[in-house]
């Protein structure tokens, strides 16, 4: 098979017009949804009962006695806290040592600079995805500047929870994927696992980027790490699992976007038969899974190589993306945060520019798609789950990826030329 090399750093950022379209449908979007908040006199807390401004460090609160807990001699799942029992993989704890060793308010402060700082990191590092030696710091600052107003961003910070030092673990595992560093990037995806289990799904990228034995490797510590407490608090971690699946009522509201939160949320509103909404959640999860290992499997049959994604790994990436927050029990707010990161990478593709030049109908998704991604941070949308956002936003990242399929190439160039770059396919024998 033919080897490829990776074609160099670009000394500027590309110029396309494609940034700056979805840029603006995305703010005008959002400028609007906020609008709208401030024009009907809305609000954003008592009126929707936006439980982002309870106190302080609400969940972080309940991490901090997870790891109390832990540093005294104590299993970390022993309490139920005011946040619930601690749903967490064991090694999640052990991180938070750290914090336990400080006064509450002080480790509550340490850790939202530390996330704030994670947050301009991805940012910093996702603009790297493009292939450019470094972020253009006045888009690094609006950037910032907007979603850091946002009600998910907000949510994050407000309610200290790790959503953003999981987003950095996940993007900076990826990062060092194309630039086929495997073995640090399998250990960055792990942490990020073993503080939520949901980044798992990314586990796909190892085996599309690194190869089998590389994605059995990170499969293989990922198991492993579970019993970094041993055995007996990994049967805990298993019964509290259990428990919020059997029993998510508690967490069930119009803050949860997951397909098993809309489906109560239906049946509640008189919707949905009781009864069909278990049946409608596990059929609406199989058919989402079954099309995104269709389309990962038409990558994976490419062969894809080269420094930056290609078009056709992006929309697999907005797939992955929004999976997260569909298809377990619990997504709440916060984790709508982390949706900007795949747009961001959309954005700063040149296949994606490419693309978008000779073909407005590609032009034409990724600024709908921009504009929808914007929505999701609005505080709330009509008091329903976003769930429904979600799913069309996947529908539109799956149309991406078939785009890419029918196009001439299916992308893995980082190349500008002084015309229109073309989507060519860099193939490469994939690594063992």
């Amino acid at each position: 098979m033919e080897n490829s090399t990776d074609p160099p750093l670009l000394t500027a950022p590309p110029k396309s017009a494609l940034a700056f379209q979805c840029a603006t449908a995305f703010l005008c979007v959002l400028f609007i949804g906020f609008l709208y908040y401030r024009l009907t006199d809305i609000g954003f807390r008592q009126d929707l009962n936006i439980p982002a401004y309870r106190f302080r460090g609400f969940d972080f609160r309940a991490y901090y006695t997870f790891a109390t807990d832990l540093l005294n001699g104590r299993s970390p799942y022993m309490h139920d806290t005011a946040a619930g029992p601690n749903p967490y993989p064991p090694l999640y704890s052990v991180l938070l040592l750290p914090f336990a060793m400080m006064d509450v308010e002080l480790s509550y402060i340490v850790w939202t600079i530390l996330s704030v700082a994670a947050f301009v990191s991805v940012l910093i590092l996702g603009l790297k995805f493009g292939r450019t030696p470094a972020a253009p710091w006045l888009t690094l600052a609006v950037a910032a500047t907007v979603l850091s107003q946002t009600y998910p961003v907000a949510f994050v910070w407000e309610r200290g929870t790790p959503e953003f030092f999981i987003l950095l673990f996940m993007v900076a595992g990826l990062y060092l994927l194309l630039r086929r560093r495997h073995s640090l990037a399998i250990v960055l995806l792990t942490v990020a696992v073993h503080i939520k289990l949901y980044p798992l799904i990314l586990g796909a990228f190892v085996l599309l980027r690194a190869g089998w034995r590389w994605a059995m490797g990170f499969g293989v510590l990922v198991g492993t790490l579970f019993f970094v407490l041993g055995v007996k608090e990994l049967k805990n971690f298993w019964t509290v699992i259990q428990y919020t699946v059997r029993v998510p009522e508690r967490w069930i509201w119009e803050g949860n976007h997951s397909l098993r939160s809309f489906s109560s949320w239906a049946v509640s509103n008189e919707l949905m038969d009781e009864n069909a909404a278990g049946t409608f959640t596990l059929v609406a999860q199989i058919a989402l899974v079954i099309v995104f290992c269709y389309l990962f499997y038409e990558a994976y049959k490419r062969r894809l190589a080269g420094a930056a994604f290609s078009v056709l790994e992006v929309g697999l990436l907005g797939m992955s993306f929004t999976l997260m927050d569909l298809l377990p029990t619990f997504s709440h707010d916060y984790k709508l945060s982390q949706q900007f990161f795949p747009l961001l990478v959309l954005m700063v593709t040149p296949g994606a520019a490419a693309l978008a030049e000779r073909s407005r109908p590609a032009r034409n998704l990724f600024i709908i798609l921009s504009g929808m991604v914007g929505a999701v941070y609005f505080p709330r949308i009509l008091g329903i789950p976003k769930t429904p956002l979600l799913v069309a936003i996947f529908g539109l990242y799956t149309a991406v990826a078939e785009i890419a399929l029918k196009s001439k190439g299916h992308t893995n160039l980082a190349t500008p030329s002084p015309s229109a770059v073309t989507e060519e396919t860099i193939a490469s024998e994939r690594p063992s």
